[in-house]
């Protein structure tokens, strides 16, 4: 398993800009942990762009008994 200053390392090197690691590499990874790790994260979407300035990937959860979207 990669340390995360491997993996800061990795993604530095490659040259790819913010959007693009999110959207290549963070979303689908976040798909996979959630469903190999039993997580209901839904609606996993990229949501940044040129002119964002919040967050960049947003999912929500069904979460407690009432199963309420947080």
């Amino acid at each position: 398993m990669m340390s995360p200053e491997m993996i800061q390392r990795v993604l530095i090197s490659s040259g790819w800009e913010e959007n693009r690691i999110s959207q290549e590499i963070i979303v689908p990874c976040l798909h996979q942990y959630s469903l190999r790790n039993g997580f209901k994260l839904v609606d996993i979407k990229f949501t940044g762009g040129i002119s964002e300035l919040g967050n960049d990937i947003e999912y929500y959860e069904n979460f407690g008994p009432d199963m309420l979207r947080f």
